[in-house]
């Protein structure tokens, strides 16, 4: 079920039942904004924010400088309707904010959808700011394969 250049998600389909599967973790949010340091006043990005439940869960922690950027139109819309965070529609080859933008960026459960990580990690470097910082979460191939859910989304 690993997401390979040949096998793409087709996001528009799992964006209906997304939320019936996919929740925030609320103890790896605590883990990033830890490991971050991120404070309410920082600017912060949920890069593959799906359908916003992340930035649903930081705002519900008094976060309100929050974005969210997702490749899938149908995501973006519903994640939009969750919370007050910006969401843009993009990738990691179409990232639409400006250089040193950002405090701090999340990335959960993402990676294993990109073909190109080098094109990510320069992405992420070049809207991250000077001293801004960077979590990335996501399962080994096993974890990924053998959750309960993976037959419904990746």
């Amino acid at each position: 079920m690993f997401m390979t250049m040949e096998k793409k998600a087709d996001f528009k389909v799992y964006a209906k039942n997304y939320d019936i599967y996919r929740t925030a973790d609320f103890e790896l949010l605590e883990t990033a904004i830890d490991s971050l340091k991120i404070d309410t006043s920082m600017r912060v990005l949920d890069f593959g924010c799906g359908t916003g439940n992340y930035l649903k869960a930081f705002q519900m922690k008094g976060y309100n400088n929050l974005f969210g950027l997702d490749q899938s139109e149908e995501m973006c819309k519903i994640a939009s309707e969750k919370s007050t965070a910006i969401i843009k529609k993009g990738s990691h080859v179409n990232v639409p904010y400006e250089d040193d933008y950002f405090d701090a960026i999340i990335v959960i459960d993402v990676v294993h959808f990109i073909t190109d990580i080098n094109f990510l990690f320069n992405s992420l470097w070049r809207i991250c700011k000077n001293n801004g910082r960077v979590f990335i979460a996501t399962q080994s191939h096993t974890q990924l394969e053998t959750r309960i859910y993976s037959k419904y989304f990746p």
